[in-house]
Protein backbone atom coordinates (compact mmCIF):
# COMPACT_ATOMS: atom_id res chain seq x y z
CA UNK A 1 0.00 0.00 0.00
CA UNK A 2 0.96 3.54 -1.07
CA UNK A 3 1.40 5.79 1.78
CA UNK A 4 0.04 9.21 1.15
CA UNK A 5 2.46 12.22 1.47
CA UNK A 6 1.38 13.74 5.23
CA UNK A 7 -0.55 16.86 4.53
CA UNK A 8 -0.97 20.11 6.72
CA UNK A 9 -4.33 19.70 8.86
CA UNK A 10 -6.11 23.54 8.51
CA UNK A 11 -7.59 25.14 11.27
CA UNK A 12 -10.65 24.68 10.71
CA UNK A 13 -10.40 20.81 10.42
CA UNK A 14 -8.08 21.30 13.95
CA UNK A 15 -11.22 23.53 15.38
CA UNK A 16 -13.82 20.41 14.08
CA UNK A 17 -11.35 17.95 15.05
CA UNK A 18 -11.43 19.25 18.73
CA UNK A 19 -15.01 20.17 19.07
CA UNK A 20 -16.36 16.96 18.23
CA UNK A 21 -13.31 15.27 20.63
CA UNK A 22 -15.00 17.66 23.80
CA UNK A 23 -18.29 16.90 22.62
CA UNK A 24 -18.09 13.24 22.43
CA UNK A 25 -16.45 13.29 26.00
CA UNK A 26 -19.18 14.98 27.66
CA UNK A 27 -17.01 18.32 28.12
CA UNK A 28 -18.74 20.55 26.02
CA UNK A 29 -22.49 22.09 26.02
CA UNK A 30 -24.60 21.92 23.18
CA UNK A 31 -24.38 25.25 21.02
CA UNK A 32 -26.79 25.55 18.53
CA UNK A 33 -30.40 23.27 17.91
CA UNK A 34 -29.01 21.04 15.96
CA UNK A 35 -26.29 20.00 18.92
CA UNK A 36 -28.84 19.99 21.13
CA UNK A 37 -31.19 17.33 18.55
CA UNK A 38 -28.27 15.39 18.38
CA UNK A 39 -27.74 15.13 21.79
CA UNK A 40 -31.52 14.39 22.64
CA UNK A 41 -31.28 11.40 20.09
CA UNK A 42 -28.44 10.19 21.64
CA UNK A 43 -29.87 9.85 24.90
CA UNK A 44 -32.04 7.59 26.29
CA UNK A 45 -34.69 9.05 29.00
CA UNK A 46 -37.21 6.56 28.73
CA UNK A 47 -35.36 5.25 32.07
CA UNK A 48 -35.61 8.79 33.39
CA UNK A 49 -38.75 9.04 36.32
CA UNK A 50 -41.32 12.15 35.58
CA UNK A 51 -41.39 14.20 38.58
CA UNK A 52 -43.91 14.38 40.68
CA UNK A 53 -44.61 18.16 40.96
CA UNK A 54 -47.47 17.47 43.48
CA UNK A 55 -45.39 16.00 46.00
CA UNK A 56 -42.56 18.65 45.70
CA UNK A 57 -44.68 21.01 45.98
CA UNK A 58 -45.98 19.56 49.28
CA UNK A 59 -42.74 18.75 50.59
CA UNK A 60 -42.08 22.56 50.00
CA UNK A 61 -45.07 23.86 52.00
CA UNK A 62 -44.80 21.09 54.45
CA UNK A 63 -40.90 23.27 55.49
CA UNK A 64 -42.49 26.89 54.95
CA UNK A 65 -43.47 27.85 57.92
CA UNK A 66 -40.18 26.96 59.21
CA UNK A 67 -38.66 29.15 56.97
CA UNK A 68 -40.59 32.50 57.93
CA UNK A 69 -38.93 34.74 60.53
CA UNK A 70 -42.18 36.62 62.01
CA UNK A 71 -41.69 39.50 63.89
CA UNK A 72 -43.21 40.37 67.21
CA UNK A 73 -46.25 42.30 66.73
CA UNK A 74 -44.21 45.03 69.11
CA UNK A 75 -40.98 44.67 67.11
CA UNK A 76 -39.34 48.42 66.49
CA UNK A 77 -36.85 48.32 63.72
CA UNK A 78 -33.96 50.51 63.80
CA UNK A 79 -32.10 52.10 61.01
CA UNK A 80 -28.95 49.58 61.45
CA UNK A 81 -30.93 46.71 61.65
CA UNK A 82 -32.98 47.90 58.11
CA UNK A 83 -29.84 48.36 56.72
CA UNK A 84 -28.51 44.70 57.61
CA UNK A 85 -31.71 43.52 56.18
CA UNK A 86 -31.00 45.42 52.93
CA UNK A 87 -27.68 44.45 52.46
CA UNK A 88 -28.41 41.01 52.60
CA UNK A 89 -30.98 41.00 50.54
CA UNK A 90 -28.44 42.30 47.80
CA UNK A 91 -25.67 39.73 49.34
CA UNK A 92 -23.30 42.11 50.45
CA UNK A 93 -23.28 43.87 47.74
CA UNK A 94 -23.21 47.99 48.17
CA UNK A 95 -25.72 50.30 46.13
CA UNK A 96 -24.07 51.98 43.01
CA UNK A 97 -24.27 55.59 43.06
CA UNK A 98 -26.60 55.75 39.71
CA UNK A 99 -29.29 52.83 41.36
CA UNK A 100 -28.87 54.96 44.31
CA UNK A 101 -29.61 58.14 42.58
CA UNK A 102 -32.67 56.62 40.70
CA UNK A 103 -34.03 54.99 44.49
CA UNK A 104 -33.74 58.33 45.59
CA UNK A 105 -35.67 60.43 42.84
CA UNK A 106 -38.46 57.55 42.78
CA UNK A 107 -38.55 58.25 46.65
CA UNK A 108 -38.48 62.21 46.19
CA UNK A 109 -41.62 61.27 43.58
CA UNK A 110 -43.41 58.78 45.74
CA UNK A 111 -43.65 61.10 49.15
CA UNK A 112 -44.38 64.47 46.04
CA UNK A 113 -47.60 61.94 45.61
CA UNK A 114 -48.51 60.60 48.39
CA UNK A 115 -47.94 63.38 51.64
CA UNK A 116 -49.31 61.13 54.42
CA UNK A 117 -46.62 58.86 53.77
CA UNK A 118 -44.40 58.66 57.50
CA UNK A 119 -41.93 56.66 55.89
CA UNK A 120 -42.15 56.82 51.82
CA UNK A 121 -42.40 52.74 51.76
CA UNK A 122 -45.15 51.35 49.70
Amino acid sequence: MKKQPNRELTTAEVEAALHAALRDEGHLFPQTDEDMANLEISLDLSGVPTPDTNKFRKLLHEHEAENIIQFQANHVSSPVMEENFAMAARNGNKIRDKIRRKMDTARAEHEKQHPHSSNGSH
